[in-house]
């Protein structure tokens, strides 16, 4: 209920919400780098009085070999 608002910056991105969880996907075409979607994420975090766990929010970079 509480992050129903929260969207990505980019309509590429997808934000993926459950229970606690978030996850941000953000595609490699994306004209938002995901430092600038991270940093929304956590303006949000901050005008809706929660926190972001750093010590739980991992980077995780998927490719396909060339």
């Amino acid at each position: 209920m509480f992050a129903h608002d929260l969207k990505p910056l980019d309509i590429l991105n997808y934000l993926i919400q459950y229970a606690d969880d978030d996850t941000l996907l953000s595609h490699q075409r994306s004209k938002t780098t995901v430092e600038l979607e991270m940093a929304h994420v956590m303006n949000w975090a901050v005008e809706n009085k929660m926190t972001v766990n750093l010590l739980k929010t991992v980077e995780i970079v998927i490719h396909r070999p060339k």
